[in-house]
């Protein structure tokens, strides 16, 4: 189980389109992880201290993106500190790789960067100078998307890598409401199956598409024929189970 906690003001003002968590979804993907939980909250300590606490008690592992720069309105090493209840400390390791990558003239503003909640590790894939840094099961990545992305090469090494799950999918010419009942009772009849059905709008061809996922292929592509059995008069495309990606 893992949640992803969303950090900025600037996303919940419109001010920047919030694009981070749909690239991490769909990088866990790819080695079987599941995410059950997105957040976004402004750049308050006390708001990000008390949704880490939550997130971190209830999820096995939680990804935070955004506030860990060096201006002051990056505050979320104060509230992952405060959520496990520890000390901001100058982390050494940080300290030498920020030291290494910005002049000494900066380094005031700079020296932020490098106070960590105390007992966090820092995981470095070169060349960036940004490494990823973890708190017990909380890892902080930041917000800008070019360097997040790096990171979650490293968080997809660090991470167990799960069964990997199967998708089919059918686009079906139909109302939503004349399909309900049968698809509450198709998900009935199969407790391994997720289900999930949802309206078109932007296409003149069909107005629904229905997914089916699961673990065991089999168990996907029983529940697709079924499907493809109940809508055969809706159905537009197919899309035959393959590897979730």
């Amino acid at each position: 189980m893992l949640a992803i906690l969303i950090v900025g003001d600037e996303i919940l003002r419109a001010q920047d389109q919030e694009l981070n968590s749909f690239y991490i979804t769909k990088q866990l993907h790819s080695i079987g992880q599941q995410v059950n939980e997105i957040r976004i909250v402004s750049d308050d300590v006390d708001m990000i201290a008390a949704t880490l606490t939550q997130l971190c008690v209830h999820y096995e592992y939680v990804i935070s993106t955004g506030g860990i720069g060096p201006t002051h309105d990056d505050v979320t090493m104060q509230g992952a500190a405060k959520a496990f209840r520890v000390r901001l400390v100058l982390n050494e390791q940080m300290e030498k790789l920020l030291c290494d990558h910005y002049p000494q003239s900066h380094w005031d503003s700079v020296r932020k960067m490098a106070m960590l909640p105390e007992g966090s590790s820092i995981v470095l894939n070169k060349p960036s100078h940004w490494p990823v840094i973890r708190k017990d099961n909380l890892f902080l990545l930041p917000g800008l998307p070019s360097l997040l992305r790096e990171k979650m090469e490293v968080i997809k090494e660090l991470l167990p890598s799960l069964p990997i799950r199967w998708q089919g999918a059918l686009f079906l010419d139909v109302a939503e409401h004349h399909i309900a009942q049968k698809l509450m009772e198709l998900q009935s009849t199969t407790m391994h199956v997720q289900i999930g059905s949802y309206p078109v709008t932007d296409n003149d061809k069909w107005t629904v598409r229905l997914t089916f996922v699961a673990i065991k292929e089999d168990e996907v592509q029983a529940v697709f024929t079924q499907a493809c059995t109940l809508f055969k008069n809706y159905i537009v495309i197919k899309q035959i189970p393959t590897v979730l990606q």
